[in-house]
């Protein structure tokens, strides 16, 4: 598997341990897109306390990023009508 476009916050937190403790770190190729500050990072250098959520994580404005991180297209997570 291999991806250079991960949104590297706190919900990937748990990816570069499990892929390790399950041997397929040697076979993968993973490296952080978002935030900027990890851009092209690969996810086995990036320190547990930097996967961070939040506007920075996600690169940019509310409704970018993938699907339930809280943009429009997460299920359960639009806007209800007020009233």
């Amino acid at each position: 598997m291999n991806s250079s476009n991960l949104i590297c916050d706190c919900q990937l937190s748990w990816l570069p341990r499990w892929l390790r403790d399950a041997g397929f770190a040697h076979s993968v190729e993973l490296r952080c897109a978002h935030p900027a500050s990890l851009h092209n990072e690969s996810v086995f250098s990036v320190n547990r306390d930097q996967f961070e959520c939040g506007e920075s994580a996600r690169g940019g404005e509310e409704g970018e990023g993938a699907p339930g991180r809280g943009g429009e297209g997460a299920p359960g997570r639009g806007s209800a009508p007020e009233g």
